[in-house]
């Protein structure tokens, strides 16, 4: 006999109409663009039939975090387009001058191609100076001979146009892409290449991370969405075609009961099982012989309406064996959405604990400890060597709340000079961005953690250069070091260790090549100090200069020499 038992749990409300599940696509169909396409936002000259649709759960962010996705191509160019849904459209506050790649920060797209190169494309609309921008990187990262950075693509033939919706609740992204950037033979790669997608969501005034990502465009073989961008096995595939006017196109996994529930969500079998649900939500239902062992997953998750349902068993285990003649049951439970509530943050002091548009909310870096502190009358500043959520880099007021922070993924020592607050940052490995063998000098308004450019417009100045194996083998576990008695400067394989300003100058060490270079305030190099391995710096007020030397304190005077 088959003995049922419906557990209702968490019925938070009525499902309405879409299932809590995410879009899969693989393919993206390119139509032939039916003739001149101005690129304005507009999409009235477009054939998007084609159009896929984008989206991490559709029962609860389709009308908000969703996008569609269509492409069309001619010789000269591939065009994407996206319509996107988001209730603060076009909201980014990334700075190209500053941070030509990272508009990932707010709302923006990410296109991964691979054509007869590999060509990631980031595209976004400048909020603050009402400009769109595209810029490129060629080549995978770290490794990667061949990577290199195009930060103004729009000056080498990209166009990008941007219109918001007329409902306030979405935008426009169109874009035409050469094929000449795309491709090294500059022509379509006819019939296909493989291509991934990310999009971003941005918080209002949010300039450290955005509030929602999304990969999907994914290969069906290897759909996998985290770190996206070092897999190119992991993107789908861009199919140019001959004619337009397609059939609509449907996601790959797609549970929606508007177009689909019944097609994908259909049992079959010969033994019927009935049930009623108390309202419109999601089931489960699995069966299990009287010893109590599960025999079938039979559904999971799937959508159902409220009342009597009825689903069907073939009478086979999860391997498709069929079962021994016997009794069995059927369990299962049913829920509506799910909603996260926000309970408690553990470890994390910040007022609150998540990231806030004004800055004060949220902590340090969600990967590193702190390295680096430096103090004013008013404030104190702490860098973590990277981070990847959260902040690399935030000002805490004397009672320690926090009054700003600074995203982004590298970070280092730090020294306050005039009304900036200075950095450096790169060592023997690379680090988000710096190349292995390069330190870079960035500044800030020490008020409002504004990235402030120097005096020539550059967001930052190269301050050395050195060849990074000289550096020791990647570092053994911190553990293992500390163990062995190896824990030393040397093991955070850190070029700069050390940061200090005193009068109109600051002084940088070089641990690795036993140097402190000394640049002013504009980050001109203004002489060099021969020290052995210096790490970490300190001015004193009345102007002298110590330094971590090997294993001793050192004392520089005014030409350099060291005194214990």
């Amino acid at each position: 006999m088959l003995w049922f038992g419906m557990a209702a749990l968490l019925l938070f409300g009525l499902l309405g109409v879409a299932s809590a599940q995410e879009t899969e696509n693989h393919v993206l169909v390119a139509v032939p663009a039916p003739g001149g396409v101005r690129i304005d936002g507009d999409l009235g000259d477009w054939d998007l039939s084609g159009t896929i649709l984008a989206c991490y759960d559709l029962a609860a962010l389709r009308e908000t975090h969703s996008v569609r996705v269509a492409a069309m191509h001619d010789p000269a160019n591939l065009y994407l387009s996206f319509r996107f849904r988001d209730p603060t459209p076009m909201e980014n506050w990334t700075n190209p001058a500053l941070d030509p790649q990272g508009g990932w920060r707010g709302d923006a797209v990410q296109v991964r191609f691979q054509t007869d190169q590999v060509v990631h494309l980031t595209s976004w609309y400048d909020t603050e100076r009402k400009l769109p921008w595209a810029s490129l990187h060629y080549g995978m990262w770290e490794g990667d001979p061949s990577a290199r950075d195009l930060n103004d693509a729009l000056a080498k033939g990209v166009r990008v146009a941007f219109r918001k919706d007329p409902d306030g609740r979405g935008y426009v992204q169109e874009m035409a892409i050469p094929w000449g950037i795309l491709t090294k033979a500059g022509k379509p790669p006819e019939p296909s290449f493989r291509c991934g997608m990310e999009f971003f969501w941005g918080a209002p005034k949010g300039r450290n991370w955005p509030e929602h990502r999304y990969a999907d465009l994914v290969n069906a073989e290897n759909p996998h969405r985290s770190f996206f961008w070092e897999s190119t096995e992991s993107w789908g595939r861009v199919e140019l075609v001959r004619r337009g006017n397609l059939p609509p196109v449907p996601a790959a996994r797609w549970k929606t009961a508007i177009e689909s529930e019944a097609a994908r969500f259909r049992t079959e079998g010969s033994v019927p099982i009935r049930y009623e649900l108390p309202a419109d939500g999601f089931a489960t239902l699995v069966i299990e012989a009287q010893s109590g062992k599960r025999v079938r997953n039979l559904i999971a998750d799937d959508p159902r309406k409220g009342g009597w349902n009825e689903d069907y068993w073939d009478g086979r285990d999860d391997q498709g064996n069929p079962a021994p003649p016997g009794d069995y049951r059927v369990r299962g439970l049913c829920h509506g959405p799910l909603h996260l509530e926000y309970q408690f943050t553990y470890g994390n002091p910040g007022i609150p604990p998540w990231l806030t548009p004004d800055g004060r909310g949220g902590w340090l870096s969600n990967h590193e400890n702190p390295m680096a502190v430096a103090a004013d009358a008013e404030r104190v500043y702490i860098a973590a060597p990277m981070a990847e959520g959260a902040c690399t880099l935030m000002a805490l007021d004397k009672e320690g709340r926090k009054r700003w922070g600074v995203g982004g993924v590298a970070g280092g020592p730090l020294a306050r000079m005039g009304p900036y607050l200075y950095m450096v940052i790169g060592g023997a490995l690379s680090a988000f961005g710096v190349p292995a063998g390069e330190v870079r000098l960035v500044r800030y308004d020490a008020q409002t953690g504004a990235q402030v450019p120097f005096r020539n417009g550059d967001p930052y100045r190269t301050i050395a250069r050195f060849d990074p194996k000289k550096a020791p083998p990647r570092r053994e576990p911190e553990g293992k070091a500390i163990e062995e008695g190896t824990l030393d400067a040397a093991w955070c394989q850190r070029q700069t260790m050390g940061l200090a300003a005193s009068g109109e100058r600051l002084y940088a060490s070089l641990y690795f090549e036993n140097r402190i270079v000394v640049t002013d305030g504009e980050g001109n190099a203004v002489r060099e100090i021969v020290l052995d391995h210096p790490a970490g710096l300190a001015a004193a007020p009345g102007g002298s200069l110590y330094a971590i030397s090997g294993k001793r304190i050192v004392r520089l005077g005014s030409g350099g020499r060291p005194t214990d």
